[in-house]
């Protein structure tokens, strides 16, 4: 049912159908574990990687995202948005958020603005999963994303696509990698 003033659903793509090289992101708004709202398209200042993680406090989630903030200093200079999506609550996303000492990376606000990198975990709690639908990544079984990054150009058109088994983390020197070759 459409709501007005609110975005309109968008079909979901079927699952293992990924967003290809070359095709447009779609656009969403989520809640940041602030709980502020962040819209994909507004933020065209710079490359974006959309990373989709199945569960906060998990332990393969977990070393991934330790290790982008333990090496944050690489990232810093790509002047890259991460937005790390899962269907957790804003609240869990807060508590966890907070056990990743994400308020000591610098931000884009703290730092004179844009151009510099910046990290927010984002809720696709509700509707349960639309965000990860609509990127072909939603699991039905586990009820959460599948472990895929699609990184995204100033235009939010999708440049790679990263994935691991949801056993497996990501490997971060790939995605370092893919980010210095749009720069």
């Amino acid at each position: 049912m459409a709501v007005p003033g609110l975005p309109q659903p968008v079909p979901p793509r079927p699952l293992g159908l990924r967003l290809a090289h070359g095709a447009p992101a779609p656009d969403f708004t989520a809640r940041t574990h602030h709980g502020e709202h962040l819209q994909l398209s507004a933020l065209t200042a710079g490359p974006v990687l959309v990373m989709f993680y199945p569960f906060a406090f998990s332990r393969v989630c977990g070393s991934e995202l330790h290790e982008m903030v333990s090496r944050w200093s690489e990232l810093e200079p790509t002047g890259v948005r991460v937005l790390a999506i899962s269907c957790d609550a804003v609240h869990t996303l807060r508590a966890y958020a907070e056990h990743l000492q994400l308020g000591s990376l610098p931000s884009a606000a703290s730092s004179g603005g844009p151009g510099r990198a910046e990290l927010s975990l984002l809720s696709d709690f509700w509707p349960h999963g639309q965000i990860a639908q609509n990127y072909g990544v939603f699991n039905p079984v586990t009820g959460a994303p599948s472990r895929v990054s699609y990184l995204l150009d100033d235009q939010l058109v999708v440049r790679e696509v990263i994935e691991a088994d949801d056993g497996d983390a990501r490997d971060f020197d790939q995605i370092l990698h893919q980010l210095r070759r749009l720069e």
